[in-house]
């Protein structure tokens, strides 16, 4: 992470290491980006809201989102997550919503945060657990709110996040 640090406090691109980086630890290219996204301080990282009530699968997305550039909030409540959008729908650039422990609470509020005119534009997943495959037409869809069947890997996630929300990269970070 220092060196990583240091290079780009120096303000020389990643991009221009020399063939032998390898050494560095920094690796390949995903791993470069990946270090430069745990580079953007906390205020400045895209905030996802994840809604789940299990404690392990909590900690599980929030160090993989947080390692992807991403802050995380959590709440295993999706009716505070609905209330805490419509106070400030701007305070948040995605949200997560899985059935897995939440249950149909959590497609009524995937459904509830479309229909809301200040909520409606804000990007969704709806994670769907195994055995709740058959509410997924239930879910109102849209480009920016999907439904994604369980399992998934994090690696996915983060992948499909990525294009719902793209995360700040380092330079927009310092310059915001």
């Amino acid at each position: 992470l220092s060196v990583a640090a240091r290079r780009m406090a120096s303000g020389k691109d990643l991009d221009d290491e020399p063939e032998d980086a390898e050494t560095d630890g920094l690796g390949t290219e995903k791993e470069r980006q990946r270090w430069a996204a745990m580079l953007i301080p906390q205020e400045q990282r895209r905030v996802l809201m994840f809604v789940e009530s299990n404690p392990k699968m909590q900690d599980i997305f929030r160090e993989g989102l947080k390692r992807a550039g991403y802050r995380v909030l959590l709440t295993n409540d999706p009716q505070r997550a609905l209330a805490r959008l419509e106070d400030d729908p701007t305070a948040i650039h995605g949200v997560v919503f899985s059935t897995v422990t939440v249950g149909e609470d959590a497609v009524e509020a995937f459904n509830a945060l479309g229909a809301g005119e200040e909520t409606c534009k804000i990007p969704a997943v709806l994670l769907l657990g195994e055995e709740h495959q058959a509410w997924k037409k239930r879910a109102e869809k849209a480009d920016h709110r999907v439904v994604v069947a369980m399992p998934i890997k994090l690696k996915q996630l983060r992948r499909l996040l990525r294009k719902l929300v793209p995360p700040l990269d380092v330079n927009s970070a310092s310059e915001g």
